[in-house]
């Protein structure tokens, strides 16, 4: 009865270190990710950044320039918006886990601890 406990305590851990290696994994292929993308954005900003220092002058007399102005001006609105999103979401995630593993260790106390009346 003893090994199939020790057994069944073995194959639950074996299951959660698996479990905490592929989420280590998902989570570093995320971050690479989320970085590739934020260079690409960053090159697109730039590019953008630079139409509209030349295309101030011709801004006033071209409705093509006036409305690549008004897009890029909403386009990055909306990025700025979807970045705080990701930061606040990071950010929210890990005091969300630190509360998670708070909290289960303070409900589970270890065997050793118990008193044995």
């Amino acid at each position: 009865m003893a090994d199939l406990t020790v057994g069944l305590a073995k194959s639950v851990v074996e299951g959660t270190l698996s479990k905490a290696h592929a989420a280590i994994q998902e989570e570093a292929k995320l971050r690479q990710s989320a970085q590739r993308d934020l260079v690409f954005i960053t090159g697109e900003f730039e590019m953008m950044r630079s139409f509209l220092n030349v295309a101030n002058a011709e801004r006033v007399e071209n409705p093509v320039v006036r409305t690549w102005v008004r897009q890029i001006r909403e386009l990055a609105y909306d990025v700025e918006d979807c970045i705080e999103l990701v930061v606040h979401l990071d950010k929210d995630k890990t005091s969300f886990w630190f509360r998670v593993r708070r909290r289960a260790c303070r409900r589970w106390t270890r065997p050793w601890t118990r008193s044995s009346s």
